[in-house]
């Protein structure tokens, strides 16, 4: 009851935070503003990214709306098809400008940042989802070089973390099959998806089995149901078959997953797990999304 004597008072909220709700509508303007000028600002004249495979998406986009050449079938290619066949029905429509590709591959991206504010501002507060939006709108590493590059990962993280925002934010077991969905779902961007789910499970198992006085300051409301990663591998594992059954239509295209992404004979092969166990331990194969790192993010993700 209100002046209950044994009612803590909250403590009074910092200035920063309040001058954050105050103005969070602008500085969510001003972040908009800034996302898109830096990403646009001289766009128009950027050659290739030459380190990775911007070019290589590029061609295949051009090559399969032109109809020449159609990717697992003509052209060998270890990635999933969403990036190449999105971008080979753009092509067309923008006349194979790469300036139109690269905008609509923006703009798409800015999606995943919605989540992410959410989330943010769900368990923490509106200082921290305001800064968490000034970090992935200004930092290039963190978003693969502020995104003006056609990748792979940008497109997967905007299912990933509308998919960690059914998980956390709505707490019914539906969303939690849905948050699987969305992973899933994003295997047809790239194939990290399978690494990730097998750290959200650990995770979500090791929650499941923990006892709640590990969790002495979470509200109740804050926790993760029981039985989450039941439902989140329901959803994952049934929305993989389905595409697997969709993708196994195509001709060589399981076959090429296969010889990329599986141990094999030949030393030389550069995606042999054996030969990359370090990134097991840092990255999971240099997984997109930034939010665990690991063996060691997933354990600190489940205490």
């Amino acid at each position: 009851m209100e002046g209950s004597p044994n009612r803590v008072a909250a403590p009074p909220k910092r200035y920063s935070e309040v001058w954050a709700q105050n103005n969070e509508k602008r500085v969510i303007f001003f972040l908009v503003c800034a996302y898109f000028a830096l990403r646009l600002f001289g766009l128009a004249e950027a050659n290739f990214n030459r380190l990775f495979d911007e070019g290589v998406y590029l061609s295949m986009m051009s090559l399969e709306s032109s109809g020449k050449a159609h990717i697992y079938q003509d052209i060998i290619f270890g990635h999933p098809p969403a990036v190449i066949w999105v971008g080979a029905w753009f092509w067309g429509k923008v006349h194979g400008s790469i300036f139109a590709i690269r905008c609509i591959y923006i703009v798409f991206n800015l999606l995943g940042f919605i989540p992410v504010y959410l989330i943010a501002k769900r368990f923490f507060s509106t200082r921290i989802a305001l800064l968490t939006l000034l970090l992935m709108t200004t930092a290039p590493g963190f978003a693969n070089w502020l995104g003006r590059n056609v990748f792979l990962e940008l497109p997967q993280n905007v299912l990933l973390y509308w998919g960690l925002w059914f998980l956390l934010c709505v707490k019914k077991p539906w969303a939690q099959v849905v948050a699987g969905g969305l992973v899933g779902l994003s295997f047809l961007v790239k194939e990290t998806a399978i690494p990730l789910i097998f750290s959200i499970l650990v995770a979500l198992f090791a929650a499941d089995m923990a006892p709640r006085s590990l969790f002495p300051m979470m509200e109740e409301n804050e926790r993760i149901p029981k039985k989450s990663w039941i439902w989140v591998a329901a959803g994952f594992f049934t929305t993989i078959a389905l595409l697997l059954l969709y993708l196994s239509r195509i001709p060589n295209c399981l076959h090429y997953f296969a010889n990329f992404y599986f141990p094999k004979r030949y030393a030389s092969d550069g995606y042999q797990l054996r030969q990359h166990f370090y990134e097991w331990q840092n990255g999971f194969f240099a997984l997109s999304i930034p939010f665990t790192f690991g063996v060691l993010g997933t354990f600190w993700l489940a205490w």
